[in-house]
């Protein structure tokens, strides 16, 4: 209840968590006010990780399965479709651990897109990918070239990690720009440890 508190009063349509840290009986008995369990991963084999959205309930939505994608620490995922109005936007919440395989994560993310992308539908892919995107890397590279081809770039470009002297962008939100129209991301939910 204490981030529905710090949200108040304008409530986001959708919530989604990366690293919620419940199995899968706990996550069913989680409850926002106002909201729906939209989608979820909670790993059997390890503890923590796993991925959940939660959806307004006045929205309409399904879920997608996704189960046969994930892999503990190496791709967690969920999404869920969002019917608007005048559109549908797919909303993709992903976890990788930083020892997780990257080429297996890279290979799984590759599959979901592949599998579920059309060029009507708007994409919001989100979570902790521990890539960051502060400073160039191979990974971060690699990344961009698979999400290019599927017309998503990343919006974070400040840091959503601070831990003593180090500041990292491993959290991130990648969106189609040309389709999103105006966006804004800020550093206001950055994680402090």
């Amino acid at each position: 209840m204490k981030l529905l508190s710090q949200l108040y009063p304008t409530f986001p349509h959708i919530l989604c968590f990366s690293k919620h840290h419940m199995k899968h009986l706990e996550l069913q008995r989680s409850h926002f006010d106002n909201y729906k369990l939209g989608g979820n991963y909670c790993r059997t084999m390890y503890e923590m990780g796993g991925v959940c959205i939660f959806v307004q309930e006045s929205l309409n939505y399904i879920r997608l399965d996704l189960k046969k994608y994930c892999q503990g620490k190496d791709f967690e995922v969920c999404a869920t479709k969002i019917h608007l109005d005048t559109k549908s936007v797919c909303i993709i919440t992903i976890y990788r651990a930083p020892s997780g395989n990257f080429h297996l994560f890279l290979s799984k993310l590759d599959a979901v897109l592949w599998n579920f992308y059309t060029a009507t539908l708007e994409y919001i892919l989100c979570g902790d990918i521990n890539i960051d995107y502060i400073s160039d890397s191979d990974r971060k590279i690699r990344l961009d070239a698979l999400l290019i081809t599927y017309n998503l770039t990343s919006t974070v470009n400040f840091p959503t990690r601070i831990q003593n002297n180090s500041a990292t962008a491993i959290d991130n939100i990648f969106i189609d720009t040309s389709k999103m129209g105006n966006y804004i991301s800020n550093n206001k939910w950055a994680i402090r440890s």
